[in-house]
């Protein structure tokens, strides 16, 4: 099943789509432009199958994280360290 999804492009873009039909790459705009993307999509690393995020990854990455912000001393523009930061808003 296909969607219909509209775009804008600028004048330069159409004029070199048309120029590619027109030397017989592509039968159309259309199939054109969805040549490029689905190039473009091939280059990509997306699975669509894993729609779970693995939390536990992401809460081990951001234990380690944690570990080192003390060693980086992570600031804000307000020298406080994001340990503080956080600390503070808790308290709110």
């Amino acid at each position: 099943m296909m969607a219909t999804i509209p775009i804008k492009l600028n004048k330069v873009e159409v004029s070199k789509i048309d120029y590619l039909v027109k030397l017989g790459k592509y039968k159309s705009r259309n199939q054109a432009i969805r040549s490029f993307i689905e190039k473009s999509l091939l280059q990509e690393s997306i699975n669509l199958e894993d729609d779970n995020l693995d939390i536990e990854k992401i809460k081990n990455i951001l234990y380690q994280l944690w570990d080192l912000q003390p060693a980086f001393n992570l600031t804000t523009e307000s020298n406080k360290s994001l340990v503080d930061m956080v600390s503070q808003d808790r308290m709110r």
